[in-house]
């Protein structure tokens, strides 16, 4: 998922600097800046693809990237187990959100209803 993901957004901002097709110059730099962001996620994958693939061959059960993930999800899903996780059960935008809101409904809060 996270290769195709790198190869996705090179399919996106190739087609985004083509967006700017009214100005010869303008397109130009869009289309240079949008190569090399291709470059730099090509090689990312030629770098990283073969590392996971040869060590999950290897191990048997993945690779590094295996592995970061399965931490993450894992201590992110908790698995039924207890924990003090203080973000358990609470979304992180809405915790980032939420002051910004009570200020808006407040304050529009007869408009609101």
């Amino acid at each position: 998922i996270i290769m195709g993901a790198n190869i996705d957004t090179s399919v996106t901002n190739t087609i985004v600097s083509m967006g700017q097709s009214g100005d010869r110059i303008m397109l130009q730099r869009a289309f240079a800046g949008a190569t090399v962001h291709d470059m730099f996620n090509f090689l990312t994958v030629l770098c990283l693809l073969p590392i996971e693939v040869i060590i999950g061959e290897i191990e048997g059960e993945g690779g590094p990237l295996y592995w970061l993930t399965k931490v993450l999800t894992d201590s992110a899903m908790d698995n039924g187990e207890k924990s003090d996780d203080p973000l358990k059960d609470k979304s992180p935008t809405k915790i980032i959100t939420s002051p910004l809101a009570k200020v808006v409904i407040s304050n529009n809060k007869y408009i609101i209803n």
